[in-house]
């Protein structure tokens, strides 16, 4: 049996992890360099994408797992009781 689910979180939540992982000066750099776009751009894009997975997760009846409001412990849980349920 395949499955599949989806780590996801809302905009404003992506938005600010992103800004965060990417003000460190060296973060910026690489970016620009691996993706050739300025970091505010892939972070648009980044967004977008986020919103186009959650719609075929959806789409395919795949579990969306909303991290926005949890620790990374409880994801961690999450991950491990949708991973059983699926086994």
């Amino acid at each position: 049996m395949v499955g599949a689910f989806l780590l996801d979180a809302n905009p404003e939540v992506l938005r600010s992890r992103l800004e965060r992982r990417y003000q460190v000066r060296s973060g910026v750099e690489s970016e620009v360099m691996v993706t050739g776009k300025p970091v505010e751009q892939f972070i648009g894009d980044s967004i977008n994408f986020a919103r186009i997975l959650r719609e075929e997760a959806q789409k395919h009846g795949y579990e969306v797992i909303n991290t926005s409001d949890l620790e990374p412990s409880r994801v961690a849980e999450r991950v491990i009781e949708t991973i059983k349920k699926l086994s």
